[in-house]
């Protein structure tokens, strides 16, 4: 809200549109809205200040444009959505100053040449999944992983690059399913409180 908090945390609020986030929330740089259910980004608002956007975990194919109208985003997540194509990420080259992109467990993410293609799609991109285009882990990243040069079981910097991936997904996965276990026992402390 004007002149209060500048973050706004709307996971697992269940919305499958755009709703309630109006220009009254002008001042906001955080937004989270992860599992919600969003299958839509039409109607998202003009956002000046917002420098970080986390959409993971929705049911999004496209329709990045509606980003547009928030040009300061420096890092969007939007991991686990329905994203298939560079073609749907086309929109994100007028997010100038987007520096930090991650779309772990979207299909677009198994294409073969991911990096590479999206690395040249969007020039201005320094961390794609939390890692450069040289293989370094992002600072203030929740994973700081390292490779060791002097590994045995690495053959290659492409080997190397889809172990650390596979072991991003999997770390994903397992705070996912922690979510969902803290969801559930919600649900069920709300109905031993109700009894």
């Amino acid at each position: 809200p004007k002149g209060g908090k500048k973050s706004c945390f709307l996971d697992n609020c269940r919305a499958s549109t755009i709703e309630g986030l109006t220009d009254q929330y002008e001042e906001l740089e955080v937004l989270s809205m992860i599992n919600l259910g969003l299958t839509s980004l039409k109607g998202f608002p003009a956002y000046p200040k917002l420098r970080s956007l986390e959409i993971s975990d929705n049911k999004l194919s496209g329709e990045l444009e509606y980003l547009k109208s928030c040009p300061n985003i420096v890092s969007l997540k939007i991991c686990n959505n329905r994203l298939a194509d560079i073609a749907s990420l086309e929109p994100l080259k007028l997010l100038t100053n987007l520096s930090s992109l991650d779309l772990i467990e979207c299909p677009i993410a198994d294409v073969e040449k991911y990096r590479d293609n999206l690395f040249s799609a969007l020039p201005h991109l320094t961390f794609l999944d939390g890692i450069d285009r040289e293989g370094n882990a992002e600072p203030d990243s929740d994973e700081d992983y390292e490779l060791d040069e002097d590994d045995d079981d690495i053959d290659s910097e492409e080997e190397g690059m889809k172990m650390l991936m596979t072991t991003r997904k999997r770390m994903r996965k397992q705070r996912m399913t922690m979510k969902k276990m803290g969801r559930k026992w919600n649900k069920m402390e709300q109905r031993t409180v109700k009894q």
